[in-house]
């Protein structure tokens, strides 16, 4: 079951965003944790998705192993030859697979990072309708020590 989660954004509004940092708490609201920090949007040449077929397959198995996320290089002993659609990590970075949610179709995701943990959104227009487990690649500097994912759906 996906953790709902709530980005509170400070100083949202009409105006362009600046800069990609701002101050945000990040609320799970199974649980009532705060996580504190501040979120960075990650750029998109740091995140990809999987070819469909084995990201099911992985997707089920980190699943199955209570996975939220695991150094690709540790997946690609399993699952081998790993496509990750052309997602070269940056320098000082490795790549990790990280559970996700999303709707059925027709969006796509983007990823915040804070200094505790990794946020993995699906942004569909219209309803997210049915949730379904997925897997993206993404390079970071470090492993996050928490994971989060959900659909968000815009009218």
């Amino acid at each position: 079951m996906a953790a709902l989660l709530l980005p509170l954004l400070g100083g949202c509004g009409t105006s362009q965003i600046k800069h990609t940092e701002w101050n945000s708490d990040w609320v799970d609201v199974s649980s009532d944790e705060i996580i504190p920090g501040n979120s960075t949007i990650l750029r998109s040449d740091r995140l990809a998705t999987l070819n469909p077929q084995s990201e099911k397959l992985i997707a089920q198995w980190m699943l199955d192993q209570n996975l939220s996320i695991i150094q690709a290089s540790d997946a690609a002993e399993k699952f081998a030859p790993l496509q990750l659609n052309g997602l070269v990590p940056a320098e000082g970075e490795a790549v990790y697979l990280v559970r996700a949610a999303s709707g059925v179709g027709g969006g796509s995701f983007v990823g915040y990072i804070n200094d505790n943990g990794i946020l993995i959104l699906y942004g569909v227009m219209g309803s997210c309708g049915e949730q379904v487990h997925r897997v993206v690649a993404v390079s970071l500097n470090k492993r996050p020590a928490k994971v989060f994912g959900g659909c968000s759906g815009a009218l």
